[in-house]
């Protein structure tokens, strides 16, 4: 093979790669284009829905024990975009509901004493989600999974107020990939899982939790 053609095949060959490392090089651009969106329209979405306002266990300017309930409409008002009009008011409680792109939530709060006494989140939080802003759950209150509707309750103790979410209790192996359909926050967070509750050892099958 004669000079003049290697070096032709050399050249052919170097072009071949910097068109397909060009071409790599566009596609991780826009992956990461796509990823961004992502984040910025769920950014957007959790704004939206009331959840940037304050950082859980706080929702929406509303703090259990604190907050008084008086304040509640208008807190909820100001802190949530995708507020809904329906807001149905009494002396106990407020309830509401917030409408966002491929997401509903419902709302109750409660008034104790003339404070927020306890805020019930009606919604899909995934399990990962929750374990990504607050870490391992402090406690465990354990279903059965025989039970038809049974529920598992992970309980977060954060500043004096517990933080819990429902979980489906028919798999029997609680698992990251699983999905809560409501929180509730209210005051009485202490360091000791005490009554029902167990401390969290992680996930595992459910009778790990129940001495079965």
């Amino acid at each position: 093979m004669s000079g003049g053609t290697m070096s032709n095949l050399i050249r052919r060959f170097t072009l071949v790669c910097a068109i397909f490392c060009a071409c790599l090089q566009m596609l991780a651009v826009h992956l990461a284009n796509d990823e961004a969106g992502v984040e910025t329209v769920e950014s957007s979405v959790r704004a939206g829905m009331g959840f940037e306002a304050c950082v859980l266990p706080c929702y929406a300017g509303l703090t259990p024990g604190r907050t008084p309930f008086a304040d509640a409409a208008a807190l909820l008002t100001a802190n949530i975009p995708l507020l809904t009009r329906h807001m149905l008011i009494d002396a106990r409680t407020l309830r509401f509901e917030v409408e966002a792109p491929n997401a509903h939530l419902t709302g109750v709060v409660s008034n104790e004493n003339g404070r927020v006494g306890s805020v019930q989140l009606r919604g899909i939080f995934s399990v990962r989600g929750l374990l990504a802003d607050f870490g391992a759950p402090n406690c465990i209150l354990a279903g059965s999974p025989s039970d038809a509707g049974g529920l598992h309750y992970l309980v977060w103790q954060i500043d004096g107020l517990l933080l819990r979410a429902a979980v489906d209790a028919q798999p029997r192996l609680l698992a990251l990939d699983q999905e809560s359909d409501g929180l509730w926050i209210g005051a009485g967070g202490s360091e000791a899982c005490t009554g029902d509750l167990l401390p969290w050892h992680g996930f595992a099958p459910a009778w790990h939790y129940r001495g079965e």
